[in-house]
């Protein structure tokens, strides 16, 4: 595929129809990817850097046709990246991986919907959350997130491989950290 805005050099109607479309779907798609591999203990850097190869694949890729296809297909590869990454670095580490089925995909805002204010407002209350994740100690903020994404006790502890009362106490202790602080971050700002 050609690079936009090469010299002298026009992209094709079906080249044209894939870059909005993978424009499209980074509009939609990229928090909450970013979010899906922070939730996973991936760094915020390791984590854009992995979604950033996610959807530059997709520019290469051949069509999915089925377009509720796209947000898992964008969420392993991704995921797939950060393997990459992490043993490219010596470190080896892996995450865990999970399937969506098409009615828990993210509601897409028209792109004309939010004004640059809002836009701003929203990272930075993204940024805001990604920092009190990031202060719990790791087993904490993997066991919060899990939880936010739905999964009940008993799915954390089979996913986790871990006993149900330490789940428990991870959950209530990764609460309790963050309403702490939150009210730090209150206080601050009074």
């Amino acid at each position: 595929m050609r690079v936009a805005g090469e010299v002298g050099e026009q992209l094709s109607p079906e080249e044209r129809s894939r870059a909005e479309l993978v424009a499209d779907l980074y509009r939609q798609y990229r928090s909450p990817l970013v979010w899906y591999l922070r939730s996973r203990g991936a760094a915020d850097a390791e984590a854009h850097d992995a979604v950033q190869e996610a959807f530059a694949a997709a520019l290469r890729s051949a069509a999915i046709n089925d377009p509720a296809a796209w947000h898992a297909w964008l969420r392993t590869v991704s995921t797939r990246c950060l393997w990459r990454a992490r043993r490219a670095e010596g470190g080896g580490g892996r995450i865990a991986v999970e399937t969506m089925a098409p009615y828990d995909l993210p509601d897409a805002a028209p792109a004309s919907a939010a004004s640059v204010h809002d836009v701003v407002e929203a990272r930075s209350r993204e940024q805001f959350v990604l920092a009190l994740l990031d202060a719990l100690p790791p087993r904490q903020r993997v066991v919060f997130c899990l939880h936010l994404e739905g999964l009940s006790i008993q799915e954390i502890t089979a996913e986790l491989g871990s006993r149900q009362p330490a789940v428990r106490k991870n959950l209530s202790r990764a609460r309790r950290s963050l309403r702490e602080l939150m009210s730090e971050g209150d206080a601050h700002e009074l």
